[in-house]
């Protein structure tokens, strides 16, 4: 069992390394959704998949079937690209491809839609360049087909690109845009946080989250019913060293608080090459403290990896983040932007 409190503000978050399940190795990435058929979706790259493809692949779209002790994966589309965020929106898979198709230096970004689960894919005319400092969208996982959402929107995040695709961005910036959930194909409907309210103009688009030892380009961000709270998971420091940071939030903008930063990922049980984790939306218990995380790494992590966990919430006393809170709710009856705290 590894343990951290280090940094615990409102929970103390456990891995158990019995738990763990490695597969398909070579092929990475893996965000993970949970689709309205019950069945989860993935995105992975530079591999053979789920079905080891006679070729190597540079985007795959797989469908996870099972329980979180029981599960196998089953190949659906190929292509190319990278892509680190898919969702289930009404019955509808969208996912975020960057490097499209061939260039290997991330030139810019597209939105890529399935109303077939995955067979096959139309995808934006527009694009978010990278000189915009977007690379790598991540989107916040609601539930099941988006259920439990707070309004109608789709939240995405992305750290702000400096330098090299494969490098901690200093200082560690992340972002947070949204579109309406029946308008994300159409580039006019996006805004971007400005700090205070939503903007169209993606230039005014300011941190939600920031860290001098920088973040990854590759995080993660999942609301957890049960607890009611935001957890939200990125590299720091340094890059492919298992270097993972765990915040919480009860706000998709924040304020979010660190409750857990670690160096080494599964020290004493695999090599530290892991840099990109998702929780599982389908595979929490009912009362949001049983987890199981979806991760990825390079050399011998360069798979399909699990492993189950437990978050055990701290009973403490915060007036200053309640009285936020009681702010944030009295804003969002008034379909104003929630204020945030700044760190």
């Amino acid at each position: 069992m590894l343990f951290s409190t280090s940094y615990a503000k409102n929970f103390t978050i456990t891995f158990d390394w019995s738990t763990h399940k490695k597969s398909i190795s070579g092929s990475d990435n893996f965000p993970v959704t949970w689709a309205d058929d019950d069945h989860q979706y993935t995105v992975w790259g530079d591999g053979h998949g789920f079905d080891n493809s006679s070729i190597k692949i540079s985007l795959g779209v797989s469908k996870i079937i099972g329980d979180p002790h029981n599960y196998y994966g089953k190949d659906i589309w190929y292509s190319y690209g990278k892509s680190y965020g898919i969702i289930c929106v009404d019955r509808i898979l969208y996912m975020w491809v960057t490097r499209d198709p061939y260039s290997v230096n991330f030139p810019e970004t597209l939105l890529y839609k399935s109303i077939n689960y995955g067979s096959s894919w139309t995808r934006t005319a527009w694009t978010f360049p990278k000189e915009l400092g977007i690379v790598t969208p991540k989107i916040l996982q609601f539930g099941k087909n988006y259920t439990d959402s707070i309004d109608n929107y789709v939240y995405f995040y992305f750290t702000k690109y400096y330098d090299g695709a494969f490098k901690i961005q200093k200082p560690g910036q992340i972002h947070i845009f949204r579109a309406p959930k029946t308008q994300l194909m159409v580039r006019d409907s996006y805004e971007f946080f400005n700090g205070y309210s939503w903007t169209p103009n993606l230039e005014e688009s300011k941190s939600i989250l920031s860290s001098p030892d920088g973040f990854g380009l590759y995080n993660s961000i999942s609301y957890n019913k049960p607890l009611n709270k935001y957890f939200l998971i990125t590299e720091h420091t340094e890059s492919f060293k298992g270097n993972i940071s765990i915040y919480s939030s009860d706000y998709p903008w924040g304020p979010w608080e660190l409750e857990l930063k670690q160096n080494g990922f599964g020290i004493g049980y695999i090599e530290q090459t892991t840099f990109f984790w998702n929780f599982s939306n389908k595979w929490l218990s009912s009362d949001g403290k049983d987890f199981v995380i979806v991760f990825t790494g390079i050399g011998t992590n360069d798979a399909f990896h699990t492993i189950h966990g437990h978050i055990e919430p701290i009973k403490s006393e915060k007036p200053n983040i309640h009285f936020i809170h009681a702010i944030n709710l009295l804003l969002l009856n008034e379909d104003q932007l929630p204020l945030t705290l700044s760190k």
